[in-house]
């Protein structure tokens, strides 16, 4: 049945993903009040669930006995730009609270010196976190580590690049087909995620979503916020930005569709320009 997950006894037919970036020491505990929360009222869904949930494999069947199982939300916590923070904060915290994560990193920033990472952001639009000094990114090793713990790694672009403006299919198969092959030959894995760089309603374009289209990824992710169902495009399917900081009351209510309403204009106008625009014979499809 499409749209849906068995799960520990209950099922899920909804799932609520979120995006982070930087996440610091001074975070933790705001970070910890939010990962209790999850795991109240969530359950966590990895790539393999996923699928599971398009594909129509599960089974409306539980183990739990009940005439009437339990039916929650599903949770798919991410995290944006592939900074060292995701591995030395971020993953351990997800681990203590029962949950693995999703990393989308830009591939050409692993194998960078700490200088050539600094150098990168600057001239990538990557935010560098305040008052982080050395290195800013995971290199090679942890981001293997971190697969080898259950976490998803995914494509955030080769070079952080926001698809605004005019960009032809060369820049985009560079951009998006020779970043997943990295990321393929870090890991040794398949990779089958991709996350937008960006958020702007202009970063994105049609000729890119084919390329993405085309690269065979299961899952690509905007920041767009609405809830996954069943009727959710796999290649076009929308996050909710959070901060690991933030307030409390705020975390609660952009989870319970503050955020959804308010990118409903912008959503609505995106997928039409995405998903809909005739292609001319000159973006070479």
């Amino acid at each position: 049945m499409r749209g849906f997950i068995a799960k520990d006894g209950g099922t899920i037919r909804s799932i609520r993903a979120v995006a982070y970036h930087n996440v610091d020491n001074a975070m933790i505990p705001s970070f910890r009040r939010q990962l209790a929360h999850y795991r109240r009222w969530y359950d966590n869904v990895r790539e393999d669930d996923l699928l599971s949930f398009f594909s129509g494999a599960a089974s409306e069947k539980t183990d739990g006995g009940s005439d009437k199982p339990r039916s929650r939300q599903g949770i798919i916590i991410t995290f944006d730009d592939g900074l060292l923070s995701h591995y030395t904060v971020a993953a351990p915290l997800l681990e203590e609270h029962g949950f693995r994560g999703w990393f989308f990193i830009p591939a050409a920033m692993p194998r960078l010196s700490a200088e050539e990472q600094r150098k990168f952001c600057l001239d990538n639009r990557l935010l560098i976190p305040e008052g982080q000094g050395g290195r800013i990114g995971m290199n090679i090793e942890e981001i293997i580590d971190l697969e080898s713990r259950g976490h998803v790694i995914g494509c955030h672009t080769m070079n952080h690049r926001r698809f605004d403006g005019h960009v032809d299919r060369g820049v985009a198969e560079k951009e998006i087909r020779e970043a997943k092959k990295a990321l393929v030959s870090l890991t040794g894995k398949p990779v089958k995620s991709f996350a937008w760089v960006g958020g702007e309603p202009e970063t994105y374009n049609a000729v890119a979503q084919r390329v993405i289209e085309n690269e065979n990824f299961s899952f690509s992710f905007t920041t767009l916020s609405e809830k996954i169902g069943m009727k959710s495009d796999p290649l076009f399917l929308h996050r909710t930005v959070l901060d690991a900081d933030m307030a409390y009351p705020v975390f609660r209510a952009k989870l319970s569709g503050l955020s959804d309403i308010r990118h409903w204009a912008r959503r609505r106008s995106v997928e039409k320009r995405i998903m809909m625009r005739p292609f001319r014979k000159s973006d070479g499809f």
